[in-house]
């Protein structure tokens, strides 16, 4: 899949999203996924995705109910669940 592609496919799907979300609901399935992916990839695309996260943490913070302590992610992340 080309980069063009996923952005066009996040759109589509983010079409079909409610928009009345809480910060948790952004951040936790992504740092499920992370958790999930650490074994699976390189510490450097481990990082990587850290870094999005974080982003979407940021981005979400300013947006959405900031309720999620960026602690209680990284707790989740090291925990592995």
């Amino acid at each position: 899949m080309e980069k063009e592609d996923a952005i066009v496919l996040m759109r589509q799907l983010s079409d079909r999203l409610d928009h009345a979300w809480s910060l948790e609901d952004l951040v936790s399935p992504f740092a499920e996924f992370m958790a999930h992916m650490q074994s699976k990839v390189s510490e450097e695309e481990f990082a990587f995705l850290g870094t999005v996260g974080a982003m979407l943490y940021q981005r979400g913070s300013s947006q959405y109910d900031a309720s999620v302590e960026a602690e209680r992610l990284l707790r989740k992340l090291q925990s592995g669940s």
